[in-house]
């Protein structure tokens, strides 16, 4: 089977520029690195709603899983989105939808993954400690601004495609370029319910939690701009106080 990678396209997210990005700019890079000008040998899959990176993500990994692709290649795979399309994604590629363990789908071993980001959403922080110095605020303002990807310079399409040159470079050349992503495995309990989830920046809580709670609603999307809406949430949780408890277990080895 030939070798395939997979697009992951939030049409929604940020400027909305996600789906003229994967078809304009990182599907024909992509098809070149192959060496391919075929494009059933890069698939565009894009979100429907809230959350459905997470079954896109499952879909991806059922999918190689059942191929013939060879026992122990990675799966090459493209995000082009903000950081909740990314952990909406990873969830679904890693876990397993039904009992909440580690998917081991098929008879192949755990599944390999390559990851390109391409920054498409509002604060993009993945990106941002992925290439600090290129990612810049005057480079956020544009892509936030943008309507439309004719209204991005040259310069900054080069800093939001840097994540993709690097994985096409590793493609065409049969090199690794690319650095490891850390991911936490989080055991969340409330009662008789329990659930897994994998984070791959930190896991929200208190204030931070509460920003990103108000901030991620059609509205707020509406009525704030980029990264304004995160601006706008603080101030509404600046002065909102809630009592609760923590409690503290000591580890088996303590």
């Amino acid at each position: 089977m030939a070798r395939r990678i997979e697009i992951v396209v939030n049409p929604a997210s940020g400027s909305k520029l996600a789906t003229s990005l994967a078809e304009q700019h990182v599907r024909p890079l992509l098809l070149s690195s192959l060496g391919s000008t075929s494009s059933e040998d890069v698939r565009i899959r894009q979100t429907e709603s809230a959350a459905d990176g997470v079954r896109i993500g499952s879909e991806i990994a059922h999918d190689w899983h059942n191929s013939d692709t060879e026992d122990g290649s990675a799966l090459d795979l493209v995000l082009i989105g903000g950081d909740g399309t990314t952990h909406e994604l990873l969830n679904g590629l890693y876990l397993s939808q039904s009992d909440g363990e580690v998917s081991q789908r098929g008879g192949k071993s755990s599944l390999q993954i390559r990851l390109a980001i391409v920054p498409g959403g509002t604060a993009n922080a993945l990106y941002s400690a992925m290439y600090p110095s290129d990612w810049t605020q005057e480079v956020q303002h544009q892509v936030a601004t943008a309507n439309t990807i004719e209204d991005l310079s040259t310069s900054v399409l080069e800093v939001m495609l840097k994540s993709v040159r690097s994985l096409a470079s590793s493609i065409s050349s049969k090199t690794e370029q690319l650095a490891a992503l850390p991911l936490m495995l989080n055991h969340l309990e409330s009662g008789d319910d329990e659930q897994w989830l994998i984070s791959h920046l930190v896991t929200s809580h208190a204030l931070h939690a509460a920003i990103l709670h108000d901030a991620d609603t059609p509205e707020m999307r509406a009525q704030h701009k980029g990264i304004e809406r995160f601006k706008a949430a603080a101030q509404m949780n600046a002065t909102r106080w809630t009592h609760g408890s923590v409690t503290l277990r000591a580890g088996g080895g303590d």
